[in-house]
């Protein structure tokens, strides 16, 4: 039941990409109508049509599911394996990893962990929210590994 999810796999958006398209559209009637109109382009509008060009395609990249953290090398994951527990939760956040055996106490509170060390240390973990599903499939996956490592699941006060 080992667990990897990577973060920065986006789904397809067709309303990212329908606004990449008028960007891109717009800059390129941008580019045809000022020269007729005043004659020149100025260099504002040289920037100005970049910048709009530059988020359209921005938008059309992520709009088809690609991140732009990917082409930067970077990486953002849940990995819960049979050793422990590994979460990077965004592209420019630390790693945080974690091994079973130095695992004494688990308790989750509103998209966080909260893990008690043996060394009496307790480290926070705080969980990508974005996706309801993908919570749950981290939690059941969490709770099935400390039950195998027999760690104490410390479950929230509900009589509040």
């Amino acid at each position: 039941m080992e667990l990897q999810i990577n973060l920065l796999k986006n789904k397809k958006s067709r309303t990212r990409i329908f606004y990449g398209i008028i960007l891109v559209l717009f800059s390129i009637s941008f580019l045809i109508i000022k020269p007729l109109k005043d004659g020149h382009i100025s260099t504002f509008d040289w920037v100005y049509v970049i910048v709009f060009m530059l988020l359209g395609i921005g938008h059309l990249i992520e709009g088809y599911g690609f991140s732009f953290s990917t082409f930067l090398n970077r990486e953002a994951f849940v990995h819960i394996g049979d050793s422990g527990l590994k979460i990077k939760k965004d592209a420019f956040s630390k790693e945080k990893e974690i091994e079973w055996n130095h695992v004494k106490t688990i308790e989750y509170k509103s998209a966080q962990y909260k893990i008690g060390m043996n060394n009496n240390e307790i480290i926070h973990i705080d969980i990508p929210t974005d996706d309801y599903h993908r919570v749950q499939i981290i939690k059941e996956s969490v709770n099935h590994y400390a039950e195998k490592n027999e760690i104490q699941i410390i479950y929230p006060n509900t009589n509040s």
